[in-house]
């Protein structure tokens, strides 16, 4: 009972270290996806490049926004304009860097 009891210790302080851990490293993932979403959009007037911005919904949960009214029609393209996407290639560059970042944390927890 007594192994139980440090091991069941030992799972929630894991448990616990990882939640901060993801919590942190989802708020710097999404502030990468901001900025290579701002470095891939395209820039006429500068609008939907400054319109791009995270916002945290709590613990490792943040939305990246884009808010020109035009956005999806940049990012998906139309019948008459090819797609520019910006969103898609900035979250597809930190998808690896992320898990791995989280992989890399619970290695080092042994």
């Amino acid at each position: 009972m007594i192994v139980m009891e440090v091991l069941m210790d030992r799972s929630l302080a894991f448990a616990a270290i990882m939640q901060g851990i993801g919590v942190r490293e989802a708020a710097n993932s999404a502030q990468r996806i901001v900025e290579g979403a701002q470095t891939y959009a395209p820039v006429e007037t500068g609008a939907l490049r400054d319109g791009i911005y995270a916002v945290g919904q709590g613990g490792a949960e943040w939305d990246v926004i884009s808010s020109a009214p035009y956005s999806a029609y940049q990012e998906f393209g139309t019948s008459r304009n090819p797609p520019h996407p910006f969103m898609t290639p900035a979250i597809e560059e930190e998808h690896d860097r992320f898990f791995g970042a989280i992989k890399a944390a619970a290695a080092a927890m042994g």
